[in-house]
């Protein structure tokens, strides 16, 4: 099983019995490495699979890319809203911002 969230959980059964691996890290799916010296990683390493797929990794890219693009609608959206979060990204996106859709379509 795998979970989406703030951050990319898992858990593995084999037999009826849980999987808790090393240190009982055997279902930490989100710290797979998928991209060698990839994005850095809240563990300390690059390129888990977390860095890309999880909230916190969407609202990184995010705020990357209001930053990048200051005349982006993102911008305006989380100054309305008080932060940027999840939405901010599909939300402008959906209403035609080409940095929103950048944003979008990476993650």
């Amino acid at each position: 099983m795998i979970t989406l969230g703030t951050g990319v959980g898992g858990g593995i059964i084999i037999g009826g019995k849980v999987i808790s691996g090393f240190n009982y890290a055997g279902g930490e799916l989100g710290h797979t490495v998928i991209a060698m010296d990839g994005e850095p990683c809240t563990c300390g390493r690059k390129g888990c699979l977390e860095a890309y797929a999880s909230v916190t990794a969407l609202i990184n890219q995010t705020k990357a890319a209001m930053e990048a693009h200051p005349e982006s609608m993102m911008n305006a959206y989380a100054a309305e809203h008080g932060k940027v979060n999840g939405r901010t990204s599909f939300e402008c996106a959906k209403a035609g911002d080409p940095a929103a859709m950048a944003v979008r379509d990476r993650y």
